[in-house]
């Protein structure tokens, strides 16, 4: 290593890197000239002497690989970024607008009528960037939840649909 040259991981988890923050979340020293190159996992970041004092002490260049933290949230593969999608059945059946979390904020996603548990649903261009400004894409992977228990009502609706509907999930479409 050139003296005057720090190196070293740094870790951070995936919010802080959409916000500019350190895993401390304080602002960085200064203004990265390409905010993508920052948000690139397992790439590094460097900056000179001249834009770097590393806590007061001698100046130098520093180089930073970055190193993201796992999310019980979100999974990163590659660019783009998953998350679970929690819809109710009628949700999934009949279609909705939903809201859905994503690193930089929530947004809303269209649920189609008819979606099944597994479904991706795209939104583009909101997954992790990169240099030359286009970045991945998040997919809402659609999980169906039941309701534990039922009131009487819902029971009776059920009841009635099961009847109605010649729908068999097992049965080859």
């Amino acid at each position: 290593m050139i003296p005057g040259t720090f190196q070293g991981p740094l870790y951070a988890d995936l919010h802080s890197l959409f916000q500019g923050l350190s895993p401390e979340g304080r602002r960085f020293p200064r203004e990265l000239p390409e905010r993508e190159t920052w948000l690139r996992a397992f790439d590094a970041v460097q900056m000179n002497e001249d834009e770097f004092d590393l806590l007061g002490g001698a100046s130098g260049d520093l180089h930073l690989l970055v190193r993201l933290l796992p999310n019980r949230r979100f999974r990163v593969d590659g660019r783009n970024i998953s998350v679970d999608l929690t819809l109710a059945p009628w949700e999934a059946a009949l279609g909705a607008t939903i809201a859905v979390e994503t690193p930089d904020g929530d947004t809303k996603v269209k649920v189609p009528a008819g979606t099944s548990s597994g479904k991706k649903l795209r939104l583009r261009g909101r997954g992790m960037p990169n240099a030359n400004g286009s970045a991945g894409d998040l997919y809402a992977v659609v999980k169906i939840a039941v309701p534990k228990e039922l009131t009487d009502q819902e029971q009776a609706l059920f009841a009635e649909l099961s009847t109605a509907s010649d729908f068999n999930p097992r049965r080859a479409r």
